[in-house]
């Protein structure tokens, strides 16, 4: 049997997705646990160990403590089936094969730095694609599907790139159809925070857990969230933009066109740009020793050196933003009530302690106890997850 998105139904899905989860198990353990009658577990086993998917590992008990017979353990094979992840960036795609164990078969990176054109964007993806699969040597038929992180609003049924950035340029791109034409494989495309958290959800801090929220904030604040298991996408597939909740009404100019944004107050360039204007009215800081007035060589990395070694304005201006961004996780807690929030992005690069802050800063916003218990953790290899998870999209389709 081949296995692919037609061939696993519900009852397939459901066992393996147990399996995977709790591996090794026994087939005692699979209908003890999933309302899988034993007559349905033994038939799906069976077929799917004759199909390779599945491992017998061993027994229970191989110490002879345990009476009767002994219980065969299961797992998934992980070389049953492999994925194609791609995390597709403003200026560079990564791409890996991965087996279900995240184990990485091949990897590639293609620049995209100078591209002009569409047709640019879409050749060097399928090139990339195409040298995975070379230099891994598998049996293409084992690959499973094509999974794609990107920096932009993505239709997700269709797998339409809504305003895709090129050469300074929105562009809309069906990735999704031009990509299954030439692999005849199953493309799945979301937005990177939305990866982000299904690879949290999968493989990293969040695993064991059902309701994440996953925070990006970089020169903007975006998140990804998982509600009871699954991504909150919304109708138009934009759920989870947390940073253009407005936190000051008339406040300032975000670069969506509106006041009063999160994302005006603690994406890294507004606080650039705060630095700036302060050092424009007439503010001092030890900020002009390292660009004497060339203002547009101020960066985030530099303002947090400066508050390092005790800048009033800079470490001013950074308090500040922590406690505005704690303000914003906290009308998310108090409306999704998750278990966890993660934490990512460099904003949260170069200070010490501010993941406790920012906790301390949401929690104290909260409208009541029901938040005290939510979980918040710092996501340092951010990078790392996104190669990973994006090829989860092709899996979590399967299981």
């Amino acid at each position: 049997m081949k296995i692919n998105n037609k061939s696993i139904d519900g009852n397939r899905k459901v066992l393996l997705n147990y399996i995977r989860e709790n591996e090794p198990v026994s087939r005692t353990d699979v209908w003890n646990n999933t309302a899988l009658s034993k007559p349905t577990v033994t038939r799906i086993v069976d077929e799917l160990i004759k199909s390779d998917i599945l491992l017998e590992t061993g027994e229970v008990g191989t110490d002879n403590t345990t009476v009767g017979r002994k219980p065969i353990l299961l797992k998934v094979n992980p070389k049953a089936f492999y994925c194609i992840g791609l995390d597709i960036t403003r200026t560079l795609i990564k791409g890996s094969i991965l087996d279900i164990n995240r184990n990485i078969i091949a990897r590639k990176e293609e620049s995209v730095r100078y591209i002009k054109e569409e047709k640019e964007l879409l050749d060097n993806v399928k090139t990339l694609i195409e040298k995975l699969i070379s230099q891994s040597g598998l049996d293409e038929g084992k690959i499973l599907g094509i999974g794609i992180g990107v920096p932009c609003t993505v239709d997700y049924k269709t797998g339409i790139l809504m305003d895709f950035n090129i050469n300074k340029e929105s562009r809309q791109i069906n990735l999704k159809e031009y990509l299954e034409e030439i692999f005849k494989l199953p493309v799945f495309i979301d937005n990177n925070a939305n990866i982000s958290v299904l690879g949290e959800y999968w493989y990293g801090y969040g695993k064991g857990y059902r309701n994440i929220i996953y925070i990006m904030c970089n020169q903007g604040v975006g998140s990804g969230i998982i509600v009871e298991g699954n991504i909150l996408r919304g109708k138009n597939s934009v759920a989870g933009e947390i940073g253009h909740q407005k936190i000051e009404q008339d406040g300032r100019l975000c670069t969506c066109g509106k006041k009063g944004c999160l994302e005006a107050y603690c994406g890294t360039e507004a606080i650039e740009t705060e630095v700036k204007d302060e050092l424009t009215r007439g503010s001092k800081s030890i900020i002009t020793d390292y660009i004497g007035e060339d203002y547009d060589q101020i960066t985030f990395e530099l303002i947090n050196k400066c508050a390092s070694n005790n800048d009033k304005l800079c470490s001013n201006v950074l308090d500040k933003a922590e406690k505005t961004l704690g303000l914003g996780v906290s009308n998310i807690i108090n409306i999704l009530n998750p278990d966890m929030v993660i934490l990512s992005g460099e904003f949260f690069r170069y200070r010490d302690n501010i993941t406790d802050r920012i906790e301390l800063y949401a929690k104290d916003q909260l409208f009541n106890l029901v938040g005290e218990d939510t979980l918040f953790v710092h996501r340092q290899d951010a990078d790392i997850v996104n190669g990973v998870s994006a090829g989860t999209l092709v899996y979590k389709d399967i299981f």
